[in-house]
């Protein structure tokens, strides 16, 4: 990443082993998780586990990024 786009607390970015390949804005962020939603839930169902498990573990995280966090 270029030292003009260094990343905040708070920026969004996409993780590769670790290691920062891109700052996203929210919008990007909140499609990577619904498309990662997707894939997990469908893994879930593959492997016979609680979809509704996984489909809430994913909306608890779609939330804290839309600042719609419950008390």
């Amino acid at each position: 990443m270029a030292v003009s786009e260094r990343v905040r607390k708070g920026d969004y970015v996409l993780l590769y082993g670790g290691t920062i390949i891109n700052k996203i804005d929210r919008r990007s962020a909140l499609e990577a998780l619904q498309y990662m939603k997707l894939m997990a839930v469908g893994r879930a169902e593959e492997d016979g586990l609680d979809v509704g498990e996984t489909e809430h573990t994913f909306e608890e995280r779609s939330r804290r990024l839309t600042g719609h966090v419950r008390p």
